[in-house]
């Protein structure tokens, strides 16, 4: 929860176009729920036999219908295209804040860090925003508002058939829950993997001619296939998960639908419920199901969105060892002369890398400092 109100708390910085972008999105739910309504009224005339008022009523809706196709169009540009616009803005904003944090950073946060990995997380953890206001905040409100607004029109047509298409909702919600605790700790290791892969490349190809001087190109083909292989493996255990929760999803909710049929036709049997009632039950029964469905979806594209973005938080929210004082100045007229009295230097697992050094550098001189390495 704390990363998503971090995610939050990002998104507002657009709020202006996400505002637009959800209102069209709200837009768009109420065309998709209105549309079976009209073809279930027209249904209607048609059953109780045409006439030349009926064939007006029909004529007449049929408009209608067509203005909702219009607006759907317009409704599905504008959400599409205005959370798109704000989430490539974030992710542009974002990239360039996560790189000035770093350049922020004091040089004991890169000791144990990987030149490659960094880059991993300014290029393509930030992407994962893009995937998740771009895509899934949209889905997200629009399947809740068709599904609320399915459910109340499915209870004013018929109360029994809206309850026993109910019935999969609970199972279908509990085996979501399970499976985005299962699936998580897979996207977070694929990402990991991803991070140390580019620093294997990144430090493979900056030695390349030392590589190649060496004859080392099969030693670090094998090690870039196998580091390319551990990501593979992540991200196939996710897939696998997601390949058995994407199948469940869709038989518990065939399920549903094959309950609905079965006791919708004997109410018809019955005389509980009329033709045009039945039309627009089984109409709106594709669009309940269907926010069901992209659960899944939902759930994943979630999964992996968290991991990147955890992935990025931890920078931003990183404080700098070194900051600077309110009334500091800036230097002038800097020499450039440099020197070191008894500095010891050792990494953090205590190996000693400097001891008591001593030396000073002019404006102009260079100094190495060479190891055994």
């Amino acid at each position: 929860m704390n990363t998503l109100w971090k995610l939050t708390k990002e998104a507002a910085r657009y709020k202006g176009l996400y505002v637009i972008a959800i209102l069209s999105t709200f837009g768009l739910t109420v065309v998709n729920l209105s549309a079976p309504k009209v073809l279930s009224a027209m249904t209607g005339i048609v059953e109780k036999g045409m006439d030349d008022e009926g064939l007006s009523s029909v004529r007449n809706l049929a408009l209608v219908l067509l203005g909702l196709y219009l607006l759907r169009v317009l409704f599905r540009f504008m959400s599409n295209y205005l959370a798109h616009r704000a989430a490539w803005y974030l992710v542009g904003d974002l990239r360039s804040r996560l790189y000035n944090k770093l350049q922020s950073l004091d040089l004991g946060f890169f000791h144990d860090k990987q030149t490659g990995d960094l880059m991993s997380r300014v290029v393509n953890d930030t992407r994962d925003f893009e995937l998740l206001y771009a895509h899934m905040i949209p889905d997200l409100i629009t399947n809740f508002v068709t599904f609320i607004g399915v459910l109340i029109i499915l209870l004013t047509i018929n109360v029994k058939l809206a309850l026993i298409t109910c019935a999969p909702i609970p199972l279908i919600l509990i085996s979501g829950v399970i499976f985005a605790k299962k699936v998580r700790p897979y996207f977070k290791a694929s990402q990991k993997v991803m991070g140390d892969l580019n620093a294997q490349l990144q430090d493979s190809l900056s030695g390349l001619h030392e590589i190649q001087a060496f004859g080392q190109e099969k030693y670090e083909g094998e090690r870039v296939r196998k580091k390319s292989f551990e990501q593979v493996v992540a991200m196939l255990r996710a897939l696998r998960a997601s390949a058995i929760f994407h199948p469940c999803v869709e038989l518990l909710s065939s399920a549903g639908t094959v309950l609905v049929v079965f006791f919708g036709g004997y109410l018809a049997y019955q005389k509980q419920i009329s033709i045009a009632d039945i039309v627009a039950f089984v109409l709106y029964l594709s669009l309940f199901y269907a926010p069901v469905s992209g659960l899944a979806n939902l759930l994943e594209n979630l999964q992996q969105s968290l991991a990147g973005a955890e992935r990025v938080t931890l920078i931003l929210d990183t404080p700098s060892a070194i900051q600077d004082s309110e009334n500091a100045q800036p230097l002038k007229d800097v020499k450039g002369a440099i020197k070191f009295e008894n500095v010891s230097f050792n990494y953090e697992n205590k190996i000693p890398v400097l001891k008591d050094i001593s030396f000073s550098c002019e404006p102009g001189m260079m100094v190495a400092l060479v190891g055994p390495t």
